[in-house]
């Protein structure tokens, strides 16, 4: 078994590099971020561990891969795909299933993920269905199995990272993997479609994606919630309703917050020529910039020409 494990500082790095999905991470406590990724590959089977702050996440499952999502331990309940996530509860991903979370207060969660092609085998020998589907409510496994499986993952992992500060990259425990695909196979088998998630928080879901949509359409201007509703045609309650319900903050809260993550891309790509932190600010919609430069600095603990200077290798910014 190979080992990765890693502390980050931006919560962009530690979206790219979480395994097996492709997802956006959008911190919601202020100041400097503070997260911690381990990850036990063996073969097919990938184990992840994280450690992390209140935030927003979105994204979606690998089309090759399958997972099982969980918590390890959390102050206050995620919130995954609308449906509270207990210390108890385990969902069954399918392949290109979306993810959207709200992780209210510092949490560690853990997955498992293997490929396609080793469930259908795997299935396939056991005389089972593979039949997730990324369309529907992720299922939940049931307590006995994700206990086992946490605990497993727990413990696996404390191990890497104590192996991982020794300065070794592998683990003697391969021996474990066969037992452990098992286990999962008998997860995703057992798995029962939720009844928490129901219409309404589907429709929550597809608002929030049609606000980012109109907001990476419109990215250079102002866009106030008569702008959404006008474009989402929906009633002012109704979209505040589904953001709240979704994401768990206002339209208002949430894009600005959204503009900020993409300055903060912007700005670490380091610009070209004599690219000022102004033009950023104002090519994002960001026109009084007093405020713009104080928001910023509120969630990522650093002013915008810090973090331009320190994309720049410390040459000096405006």
């Amino acid at each position: 078994m190979s080992i990765f494990s890693h502390r980050f500082t931006d919560p962009e790095d530690l979206a790219r590099a979480v395994r097996d999905a492709g997802i956006e991470y959008m911190p919601l406590e202020p100041g400097r971020y503070d997260a911690s990724l381990t990850v036990v590959q063996a073969g097919a089977l990938h184990i992840q561990r994280v450690v992390d702050q209140a935030h927003i996440v979105r994204g979606a499952v690998d089309l090759s891969r399958v997972g099982l999502l969980f918590s390890i331990r959390h102050r206050a309940s995620p919130v995954i795909n609308g449906c509270p996530l207990s210390e108890g509860h385990m969902l069954a991903l399918a392949p290109g299933q979306e993810i959207h979370g709200l992780c209210p207060a510092h949490l560690e969660w853990g997955s498992f993920s293997f490929s396609t092609e080793a469930a259908d085998r795997l299935f396939d020998l056991g005389g089972m269905r593979f039949n997730l589907s990324s369309t529907e409510p992720a299922p939940l496994v049931p307590a006995a199995i994700a206990a086992r499986l946490r605990r497993a993952a727990t413990e696996i992992t404390n191990l890497a990272q104590r192996l991982s500060e020794q300065g070794r990259m592998t683990m003697p425990v391969a021996c474990l993997a066969e037992g452990l695909m098992e286990l999962c196979i008998e997860a995703f088998s057992r798995a029962e479609k939720p009844h928490l998630c129901g219409r309404a928080t589907r429709d929550a879901i597809r608002l929030l994606n049609a606000a980012d949509a109109f907001l990476h359409a419109n990215i250079g201007r102002p866009i106030y919630t008569d702008d959404l509703c006008k474009a989402l045609a929906v009633s002012p309650r109704k979209l505040h309703q589904a953001f709240v319900a979704a994401c768990g903050m206002s339209p208002h809260a949430y894009l600005k917050r959204r503009r900020l993550m993409m300055v903060h891309q912007a700005l670490k790509s380091g610009g070209q020529g004599e690219s000022l932190v102004k033009s950023f600010a104002l090519a994002h919609g960001f026109w009084h910039l007093g405020n713009f430069a104080y928001d910023y600095r509120r969630l990522f603990g650093q002013s915008p020409s810090e973090t331009l200077m320190q994309a720049r290798g410390g040459s000096t910014c405006r």
